[in-house]
């Protein structure tokens, strides 16, 4: 959880300043939002053979470089004086971070039994949904007293040295047990029924596409914000922060009624809550209106995201299982990374409303899709 922490504290900063790195390079909607799509289009692509990595040479390696090679990016991004080398940090940002979730996931899920399997993916969940509750608070505050390097750069120093210390930390865990990080045979496999690959493709394609689209029209928020009702860059960074303080109970809860009512019904009740909370940010005032619908919009997301890694563990054997899970935050994020200029554009070529109509009619829509393919499944 801690590891989790620390190492989306540094991926939590690009939205919440999005505003003040506008400013001072007098960008565009759509030029602002790509600094966001470059990182995640690099975090995404990195996940794949991450993951591919993770599974033959060990989580370990992988989870450490996930946590100090993004702050030793983070500074860079600190000390970037143009737009291009700070979209060209961004990426390197993304590509050393990529190999965190492929590695920490398969990890938690081998210390837990399968009946428990969600709730501690949901556990796990809190650390992530914590930085993105801290940390966009503390950056916007460094970043109007100072500026938006001092922010990067002042938090990325303590994130190294915890990488530092939690890499001497597993190096003699590993050499006392005389073991890598995995546990074979932890997940239960003999006992896991034939997978339907099309079923788990579908399923990962709704939690995908609905995550994608809620997220570009999060990023979207503190622009809104800031243009439609004048309202300052550091409130537009609080409803971000609104956003990501449901990940504190919404993960755990999520995973918990999943592992008892089951991931399909449940999925598929908070995509369509995704689309009528991402439809309703059109018409909601600003303050407590905009404020609730983020809040609904993030236990939707919290409450997606273990469910969504507790169905891939159930369909998947240990021996791609850490590839499967690149592949799922690779696309995820990728998806995301897609969408949010799309938005920008949409927002700035027509109107805000016309973005949050156009993304609920989509979300909408992929739900109609796959649930013909999921109808009768419970898990």
């Amino acid at each position: 959880m801690l590891a989790h922490f620390v190492h989306h504290v540094i991926t939590a900063l690009p939205v919440p300043l999005s505003p003040f790195i506008r400013d001072e390079f007098s960008l565009s909607n759509a030029r602002t939002l790509l600094i966001q799509s470059v990182f995640s289009w690099s975090y995404a692509v990195a996940q794949i053979p991450a993951g591919w990595l993770a599974d033959r040479i060990g989580t370990r390696i992988l989870l450490i470089v996930g946590i100090s090679g993004l702050a030793v990016a983070g500074i860079l991004i600190g000390i970037s004086q143009t737009y291009v080398m700070l979209l060209a940090f961004m990426v390197l940002m993304g590509i050393l971070g990529g190999g965190y979730h492929p590695s920490a996931a398969p990890m938690v899920s081998a210390a837990v039994s399968p009946a428990d399997r969600g709730r501690a993916l949901g556990f796990h969940e809190i650390g992530a949904s914590a930085s993105f509750l801290v940390a966009p608070m503390v950056a916007a505050g460094i970043a109007t007293a100072w500026n938006w390097r001092v922010s990067y750069i002042s938090i990325s120093i303590p994130i190294l040295v915890f990488g530092i210390v939690i890499a001497g930390y597993l190096n003699r865990g590993t050499k006392a047990s005389g073991t890598g990080t995995d546990l074979s045979g932890a997940y239960g496999d003999a006992a896991r029924p034939k997978s339907n690959y099309l079923r788990l493709v579908m399923f990962l394609l709704l939690s995908i596409f609905t995550g994608g689209v809620v997220g570009s029209i999060t990023a979207l928020v503190p622009l809104y914000v800031v243009d439609a009702f004048q309202s300052s860059e550091f409130a537009g960074s609080v409803y971000f922060t609104v956003f990501a303080s449901t990940g504190l109970w919404a993960s755990p809860l999520g995973g918990y009624i999943s592992d008892r009512l089951g991931r399909v019904p449940l999925i598929i009740t908070l995509c369509v809550m995704s689309g009528a909370g991402v439809f309703l940010m059109r018409i909601a005032p600003s303050g407590v209106g905009i404020g609730a619908v983020m809040l609904l919009l993030g236990i939707t997301t919290f409450m997606r995201m273990p469910v969504s890694e507790a169905y891939i563990i159930g369909e998947t054997t240990e021996r791609n299982r850490s590839f499967v899970y690149g592949f799922y935050y690779s696309t995820m994020t990728g998806t995301g990374a897609v969408f949010a200029p799309i938005m920008g554009y949409i927002s700035e070529r027509y109107t805000y409303a016309s973005a949050f109509t156009w993304a609920s009619i989509a979300i909408i829509a992929m739900i109609l899709f796959c649930a013909f393919f999921l109808r009768g499944s419970r898990n």
